[in-house]
């Protein structure tokens, strides 16, 4: 990532944490002990619905570039990036929801 040496260790430690939180929160919890205290038992695909749910509810719409082209009077190079990682984002945020939807679809 054009780094430091130092900063690169702390930055992919911290993400590969991350990764290992959100693998463990979708690990289906001990089903005896939520059933013994009079808890509702949540099975594995309950669990991954829920994310997928809260996943999908908290992306955001898309830029309306057709607009953002409109409201852009000159064209400097800092705009034209701006505009360039909208459109990037517009193509990332379509390919999240698409996956999240064929997740939900593998879910039925």
């Amino acid at each position: 990532y054009g780094l430091h040496s130092n900063a690169e260790i702390d930055f992919l430690t911290t993400t590969s944490e991350a990764l290992f939180k959100t693998v463990l929160e979708l690990q289906p919890r001990d089903a005896g002990a939520g059933a013994a205290e009079g808890g509702s038992v949540t099975t594995r695909e309950e669990k991954i619905k829920s994310v997928l749910d809260d996943i999908t509810g908290r992306l955001p719409d898309d830029f309306n570039m057709t607009e953002l082209f409109a409201k852009t009077e000159e064209k400097t190079p800092y705009t034209v990036v701006a505009l360039q990682e909208c459109e990037r984002m517009n193509t990332l945020l379509k390919e999240m929801r698409r996956s999240l939807k064929e997740l939900d679809s593998g879910l039925k």
